[in-house]
């Protein structure tokens, strides 16, 4: 019986499974990822695409309730986007060079993506930079 239950369950099997062909322990990225499906399916149940949005809110909710353990989080998320891209699905790589970020980050990242008139060269738009729970 699979450990996984999300969307993104058969994807994750059939990733950990290729990386044991590989040579790889399945451990190693297996206990996070089981964090991550179990993400999914509390918070997002029927999204069927690793988006930049999801990857950075479980990141953050893993980085407020395990410290330690972002850098392992985020090399499981980008090996699990690299193996869904080489499938051919849709997903987002977090880079290779990840820093943590905190809540105000996110707030701050989701509310530019939010602006009609966001460039990367520029922002337009004012920015809130209080999380909504200190507004």
């Amino acid at each position: 019986m699979s450990k996984f239950t999300s969307c993104f369950a058969s994807a994750i099997e059939s990733m950990l499974d290729y990386r044991v062909a590989l040579g790889f322990s399945r451990t190693s990225l297996e206990a996070n990822l089981i964090h991550f499906d179990h993400y999914c399916v509390e918070k997002h149940p029927n999204i069927t695409i690793l988006s930049k949005e999801m990857v950075f809110a479980w990141m953050n909710e893993r980085q407020e309730k395990v410290s330690g353990t972002i850098h392992a989080d985020a090399n499981s998320i980008r090996q699990l986007a690299k193996y869904l891209l080489a499938i051919g699905q849709e997903a987002y790589v977090l880079p290779e060079k990840f820093y943590p970020f905190n809540q105000l980050f996110l707030h701050t990242f989701l509310q530019i993506r939010k602006c009609r008139h966001y460039s990367m060269k520029s922002t337009i738009c004012h920015i809130n930079t209080n999380p909504p729970n200190q507004q």
